[in-house]
């Protein structure tokens, strides 16, 4: 018989498989995503705030971000692909 090929799996994959060996219903499954769901929001607004503090941002830089206007129009993106070497 061939080697089984493992899918790269993880440990937060794993333990999530190991915890849930049982079949959930419609309910549970809701409730479950909701919790995942939550936990993943709350670990990117930890993330914002860490990088928000670092970099020293403040209202202000957001409001000045939301202004700003940093999509390349599509000739100056055909120039400087023109003036691109190979």
């Amino acid at each position: 018989m061939g080697v089984a090929i493992q899918p790269p799996f993880t440990e937060a994959q794993i333990e999530l498989l190991s915890l849930f060996k049982v079949k959930l219903n419609q309910t549970d499954m809701q409730e479950l995503r909701q919790l995942l769901l939550e936990f993943k929001f709350r670990k990117l607004q930890e993330n914002i705030e860490q990088i928000t503090d670092e970099k020293g941002y403040t209202e202000q830089d957001f409001d000045n971000m939301k202004q700003e206007h940093n999509r390349t129009s599509y000739k100056s993106y055909r120039k400087h692909l023109q003036n691109k070497t190979l």
